[in-house]
């Protein structure tokens, strides 16, 4: 019985210890290191604010990324977001809570040098009635967030020239829905009913640089 015991201690602290010897990775800096095949590193990450949180990695090295949340259940996982060698995970983050990255190589065999970062994403109050105007000059990300003051159909939509398409995301992040020319090329249009006081993500991405225009009504 004795002998039990110790061997269920020891793999519990095996167990904990291969989870939590992890770096910390501070929001808005960024760490550099050695990623060796076949092997695993870990970060954490606390988040200081409500909001969306992107991990992503820079280099020439082949990187795959995977959250977890402070139970380590699996919430994300990614390879080549932002190109064809480096993950980026976007996770929408609470106040207070830690969040947990493994990082390997592709496949587990790829090694090499590499960087990884956290930082938060800008987000823009998109309201109903109203409209909101930018200019695409790179591929990262352009998001709006929308609070609907009473529940009823919520119609997003893109005008302009320039060939964009959107995606639609609960406050969790998790995905609503999707359109492309749904306006009419090359414009989008997402029609759907939402619930008084839910938050909603819009994601506004192209396929080329350039000027957009994005409204919602409700």
């Amino acid at each position: 019985m004795k002998l039990r015991w110790l061997l269920f201690i020891a793999f519990i602290i095996f167990t904990v210890g291969s989870v939590y010897s992890q770096q910390e990775l501070i929001i808005g800096s960024f760490l550099q290191g050695n990623l060796a095949s076949d092997k695993e590193i870990w970060y954490s990450v606390t988040a200081a604010q409500n909001g969306l949180l992107v991990v992503q990695t820079d280099g020439d090295t082949d990187t795959f990324l995977k959250a977890y949340d402070a139970g380590m259940n699996l919430i994300a996982e990614n390879d080549d977001g932002p190109n064809e060698l480096n993950a980026s995970i976007i996770l929408s983050v609470k106040r207070g809570n830690t969040y947990f990255f493994c990082l390997t190589g592709y496949d587990g065999i790829i090694s090499g040098l590499y960087s990884i970062s956290a930082s938060y994403l800008p987000v823009t109050q998109l309201n109903a009635g109203s409209s909101c105007s930018g200019n695409i000059t790179d591929w990262y990300y352009n998001f709006f967030i929308f609070t609907a003051s009473r529940s009823g159909t919520l119609t997003i939509e893109t005008s302009g020239s320039t060939d964009t398409y959107l995606y639609l995301y609960n406050e969790d992040l998790q995905f609503l829905d999707y359109n492309d020319d749904g306006a009419g090329f090359p414009n989008d249009r997402i029609v759907i009913e939402v619930i008084s006081g839910r938050t909603y993500y819009i994601e506004l991405g192209a396929y080329e640089f350039g000027p957009y225009t994005v409204s919602a009504y409700l």
